[in-house]
C-alpha cells in the first residue's frame, strides 16, 4: 500500500496544513499584537522618559530654592543681628538717661536737705545766739535805752550773719 492511502498519513498532511495554515493566519495576528506592545512599550518609555526629565527639573528648582533658602536666612539673621544690636544700644541710651535722672534727682533732693538743714540749724542758732545774748544783757545789768539795745541787737546779728556767711 503506498502511503497515499494511509489514513494516518493525511491526517498527518491534514495535520501539517491546519498548523501552516494556524501558522499563516496568527503571524499577522502575533505581528500586530506584537507591534501594538511595542508601540505601547515605546509609548511608556517616552512618557517614562519625560516623568525623569520633568523630576529633574523639580529637583533642579528644589535645590534652587533650598539655595535661595539658605541665602534668605543669611540675610534675615544679619537684619535681626543688627535689630538686635540697634535695640541692646536704645535700651542702653534710655537706661543711661533714667539712671542721670535718678542721680539728678537724689541731687536735687540732697541738694533741697542740705538747703533745708542750714536754714533750720541757722534758725536754731540764732535763736541760741538771742538767748544767750538776752542771758549776757541781763547779767550785766546793763541799763541801756531801748534804741541803744537795739542797735546792739543789730550789731551782734550782723555780726552773726558774717560769721555765718563765712562758714
Amino acid at each position: 500500500m503506498s502511503e497515499l492511502s494511509n489514513p494516518e498519513f493525511w491526517v498527518g498532511v491534514g495535520f501539517c496544513c491546519v498548523v501552516t495554515f494556524l501558522i499563516f493566519a496568527a503571524r499577522k495576528k502575533v505581528k500586530s499584537w506584537a507591534v501594538g506592545q511595542s508601540e505601547i512599550v515605546k509609548t511608556e518609555l517616552k512618557e517614562a522618559h519625560n516623568l525623569r526629565i520633568e523630576a529633574e527639573a523639580l529637583y533642579q528648582k528644589y535645590e534652587q530654592h533650598t539655595k535661595n533658602l539658605d541665602v534668605e536666612k543669611a540675610a534675615i539673621m544679619q537684619e535681626a543681628e543688627k535689630e538686635v544690636v540697634a535695640l541692646q544700644k536704645e535700651a542702653d541710651d534710655r537706661l543711661s538717661k533714667k539712671i542721670e535722672r535718678k542721680k539728678q534727682d537724689v541731687q536735687d533732693r540732697i541738694n533741697l536737705i542740705q538747703e533745708n538743714t542750714r536754714k533750720d540749724l541757722t534758725n536754731v542758732m540764732m535763736e541760741q545766739v538771742m538767748d544767750k545774748t538776752k542771758d549776757l544783757l541781763g547779767k550785766k545789768q546793763i541799763k541801756q535805752s531801748s534804741s541803744d539795745m537795739d542797735k546792739s541787737l543789730e550789731d551782734a546779728l550782723k555780726q552773726l550773719e558774717k560769721a555765718l556767711a563765712e562758714s
